[in-house]
């Protein structure tokens, strides 16, 4: 039987106590079943997480080596998890209601990843989607050509033919395959121009673009975490020590947790 990794996992947590989500990725036993934990000050159990056929594997940085899910890039092979309405607030309106800039809350996401390949489309490192219906949603999308954009979209986007979101984009050629990195996205409530990127706990210059007219988050709960896909569109590589943060983290922050995992 492969030596199990020593998961460094909570040196994060440690450092960052109000992490709202942290996913640990973990082997299973059999090797076939593998498990998803959240480490974060709710120590939500994730119950109604699935790994979808994803792999189990590692991934180092610097001496460490950390879990992580590989994704296939088809097949849905990625993690999900569904019961995360408890854990992830991007509006402070009702449940059902339409939202409103004025709603909308600070967050953070942070993560490790190395893509496999470039994907001949633009494929999705995450996104929280609505189950179903015409509503808003988070997404983190890898272009082709090496960029990323971060969208926050009042209607659910998919492939972007619909209207109503914001985006940040950064410039291509930024993301080489089968390279590591870490990626820190933050919003501050403020609609268009409120959306910061950082890699490797550098932040960079982004173009900030609206499409139709954002109207804010709605804060529907009945929704998926994907990490490593969104619908059909899905990512080839690894991704590991995913976390999310109710608010808004400072560049100092993000790169205290850069300097935390390396």
């Amino acid at each position: 039987m492969p030596k199990k990794v020593r998961n460094r996992s909570f040196e994060l947590v440690k450092a960052f106590p109000d992490t709202d989500l942290h996913v640990r990725f973990e082997q299973g036993h059999p090797l076939a079943s593998h498990v998803l934990k959240d480490l974060g000050r709710n120590s939500s159990s994730l119950t109604a997480a699935t790994v979808n056929n994803a792999e189990y594997s590692t991934l180092q940085v610097g001496n460490r080596r950390y879990g992580a899910v590989r994704c296939k890039g088809s097949g849905a092979e990625h993690a999900k998890v569904t019961d995360n309405s408890g854990l992830i607030y991007p509006s402070t309106a009702a449940d059902g209601a339409t939202g409103s800039i004025a709603e909308d809350k600070p967050h953070t996401f942070s993560l490790w990843f190395k893509a496999s390949e470039l994907p001949g489309v633009a494929n999705y490192l995450f996104s929280r989607a609505p189950l179903s219906g015409d509503l808003s949603g988070l997404y983190l999308l890898l272009g082709n050509t090496g960029g990323l954009i971060y969208r926050l979209a009042t209607s659910t986007v998919g492939d972007g033919s619909a209207n109503n979101y914001i985006d940040a984009s950064t410039a291509s050629g930024i993301i080489i395959a089968d390279k590591l990195y870490h990626l820190g996205v933050t919003y501050d409530a403020k609609g268009l121009g409120g959306i910061k990127v950082y890699l490797n706990g550098e932040l960079l210059n982004v173009t900030h673009t609206e499409t139709g007219t954002y109207a804010g988050l709605n804060p529907e709960h009945s929704v998926v975490l994907d990490i490593g896909a969104y619908g059909g569109a899905e990512f080839e590589g690894q991704i590991a020590e995913f976390a999310y943060f109710n608010r808004e983290l400072s560049a100092t922050e993000i790169r205290e947790i850069y300097n935390i995992i390396t």
